[in-house]
This record gives structure tokens, C-alpha cells and sequence, in this order.
């Protein structure tokens, strides 16, 4: 099974990387990604100086770093 967008960090089989949506015009991982990539960004966590480049805002840093934290919707609000 595919992950949501908040457990889009574990590794996924060829099967799973591989499926597409429903409307066949892009790949669910593809879309989750892009999903986390847009939630991390509203909430300062991520920034992207450049189409296509991210890169973890100091804040984010810190939350990655603390093994305690799980980014999921709970965290995100």
C-alpha cells in the first residue's frame, strides 16, 4: 500500500512507486509528494528559492531533529 502524504518517507516496492491515479496521468507517489511538498512550504518548515529546488527552513531543521515530533495534519495545524 502506497503511504499517505504523511508517511511518504518509507521506502515503497517498485509496485507501489510504479501505480498511478485513477485518471492514469500520474503516479499516487508523485502526487503525495507533491502534496507533503505543499503543506511543509505553507507552514514554513520547507522553502523553495527556485523552481524545483527545497531546501529545510532552520525551523524544519529543528523538527527533524526532534525525535519526538511527527509531522502529520495534528502537527501541521
Amino acid at each position: 500500500m502506497i503511504p499517505n502524504y504523511q508517511q511518504c518517507m518509507q521506502p515503497l516496492s517498485e509496485e507501489e512507486r510504479e501505480r498511478t491515479l485513477p485518471s492514469g496521468e500520474q503516479k499516487v507517489l508523485h502526487n503525495r509528494v507533491g502534496w507533503s511538498r505543499t503543506y511543509l512550504t505553507k507552514t514554513k518548515l520547507l522553502e523553495a528559492p527556485l523552481r524545483g529546488h527545497f531546501i529545510f527552513t532552520q525551523r524544519g531543521l529543528d523538527v527533524l531533529v526532534n525525535e519526538s515530533a511527527t509531522i502529520d495534519s495534528n502537527y501541521l495545524k
